[in-house]
């Protein structure tokens, strides 16, 4: 059963938004390369530059946790809370396959 992932934050001001970028960049290509990663995107609030949606899709729960405890990851977190977010939010929820769509990774 396939795991999606959802990740709300707010930066702490404009300042960081080049910052929080790069940090973003960096997520989705190391995340494209992960095995357990069938889809991962992020999205800017059209209402308030500061806040953005990180969307994922994973094979399995394991494989989100595997990530989760990922160096990359841990390091990511440790960045993001020394004073470029303001706030932010998780969700994770299973999808079950018969009421979802056949997800695929879009062409680049």
């Amino acid at each position: 059963m396939s795991v999606m992932n959802v990740l709300g934050v707010t930066l702490m001001g404009p300042e960081f938004h080049e910052e929080f970028m790069g940090m973003v960049g960096e997520c989705l290509k190391i995340n494209n390369e992960e095995t357990g990663c069938v889809y991962i995107d992020a999205y800017a609030s059209p209402g308030d530059s500061n806040k953005y949606m990180l969307v994922s899709i994973w094979t399995s729960e394991e494989a989100l946790m595997t990530w989760y405890k990922s160096p990359f990851h841990i390091d990511l977190r440790k960045r993001g809370m020394q004073g470029l977010l303001k706030s932010y939010f998780s969700h994770q929820a299973n999808m079950i396959p018969e009421k979802s769509h056949s997800w695929t990774r879009p062409e680049n």
